[in-house]
């Protein structure tokens, strides 16, 4: 689905789920970092990023996107 566009996935801790792992198989550029929480993780993602455009999305799904409204 993103081959097409210009993107990059920012993991935002040291999961052991192998999340790191399938980032890297479909980004053009994956950075994990030490566990500190979500938003400081996020906070590191987002100033790494290089994309005027920045979506978050818990990959374990705790904050679930089908319950957004907006």
């Amino acid at each position: 689905m993103l081959q097409q566009i210009p993107h990059e996935i920012i993991v935002d801790d040291d999961s052991p789920d192998g999340t790191i792992q399938a980032a890297n198989r479909l980004a053009d550029i994956a950075i994990t970092k030490k566990r500190e929480g979500q938003s400081k993780g996020l906070l590191y993602g987002m100033r790494l990023a290089k994309y005027p455009v920045i979506v978050t999305i818990d990959a374990d799904l705790e904050n679930d996107p089908h319950t957004y409204h907006g």
